[in-house]
């Protein structure tokens, strides 16, 4: 993707991303048995407040980056 067709992130997007990612250490422990439910409720948050399916998809690709990066996988529905 060119510079000119990447969406560019609100600053309070990027800020709620950047909490997700350095509070999911404390989310898993804190939340061991619902996990996933707190995790996905707090992403679609973030999410909902997009500007556009372009911001959106771009939201969703930082949000597994975060998982990837804690060893987590796409959240699974039946987890």
């Amino acid at each position: 993707m060119s510079p000119a067709e990447e969406t560019v992130m609100t600053p309070d997007i990027d800020a709620q991303l950047k909490q997700l990612a350095e509070g999911l250490p404390d989310m898993r422990s804190q939340h061991p048995d619902d996990f996933w439910d707190v995790f996905r409720a707090r992403s679609e948050k973030i999410t909902g407040a997009a500007q556009s399916q372009e911001q959106a998809a771009q939201i969703v690709k930082r949000i597994d980056e975060i998982l990837a990066a804690n060893q987590l996988g796409p959240a699974d529905p039946g987890a």
